[in-house]
């Protein structure tokens, strides 16, 4: 029998809170909601064609809320949302 290993340590060093943007629904129609978990306060959204054009801006009162994109036309497009603390995030969505 193998003796224990006292070098084992199962201490947490630190804690980090990883930020994970969400969309629904897939695929949308007129209203799409967000949620940036992770984020504090406000955040800033920008949508993208496929071609990478900023097609519209929305600013969220915090990390959950809704887009109208009744305007926009059917495709892929890509919606990129930071919090001003963190490293931009940005997930693939398609209007029907």
């Amino acid at each position: 029998m193998a003796a224990p290993d006292d070098d084992l340590s199962t201490a947490v060093l630190s804690a980090t809170i990883q930020e994970e943007l969400h969309v629904f629904p897939v695929p949308a129609h007129d209203e799409l909601f967000v949620a940036l978990h992770g984020a504090r306060g406000a955040i800033t959204c920008s949508i993208m064609d496929s071609s990478g054009r900023s097609v519209q801006r929305a600013a969220l009162g915090g990390p959950f809320g809704s887009i109208n994109i009744a305007q926009l036309a059917p495709g892929l497009y890509t919606l990129m949302c930071a919090d001003g603390e963190h490293a931009a995030r940005a997930v693939r969505f398609v209007v029907d």
